[in-house]
């Protein structure tokens, strides 16, 4: 029989087609590439043209397919937008981030190559727009550790000797 299935077929014969007599066809196995891409198979049980009720181009069924198909669309374009948009803003973040400087969480840290006393290092740090360092946490104390390099913190007792204050004038607090 597969050899009827790759015979050349005989376009001398007429042949009549009467699509009365064809009530119901239905394909028993489905399989989508999506389907197959995904290593997965499954069976589904679809009606075709000739069986399905009222199947045009302006049914339910149809209509739901394009508007989710739609809504699809709409919701890549808008996320391709963002990461575009992201993109961009990491993209700006790393130029905006002068050389010298590190971040560590929602502060900016200057790491001067130079060796200088306390006052100078306070003098150069107030003329870049910044001061001193002030620990507000262990991670912050952790961090600062980690540097691997002698730094400066914004504490002092230059006003009152042995009264330790923060550069913001706050007072020394352990705990």
């Amino acid at each position: 029989m597969s050899e009827d299935i790759y015979a050349v077929p005989d376009m001398t014969k007429k042949v009549k087609f009467n699509r009365g007599e064809m009530k119901e066809r239905i394909v028993d196995i489905y399989v989508s590439a999506d389907t197959l891409r995904d290593g997965e198979t499954s069976t589904k049980r679809e009606e075709t043209v000739d069986t399905a009720p009222n199947n045009g181009p302006g049914d339910q069924h149809s209509d739901q397919l394009q508007t989710r198909y739609s809504n699809l669309t709409n919701e890549r374009d808008q996320l391709q937008t963002e990461k575009a948009f992201l993109k961009m803003r990491l993209t700006n973040l790393k130029r905006t981030c002068p050389e010298g400087w590190q971040k560590f969480e929602s502060s900016w840290y200057f790491l001067s190559t130079e060796t200088k006393t306390w006052k100078e290092s306070r003098e150069d740090c107030l003329e870049r727009g910044a001061d001193l360092v002030i620990i507000n946490s262990d991670k912050e104390q952790t961090f600062l550790f980690n540097l691997n390099r002698r730094v400066w913190i914004g504490l002092t007792d230059s006003l009152i000797e042995g009264t330790w204050k923060w550069v913001d004038g706050t007072p020394l607090t352990t705990g």
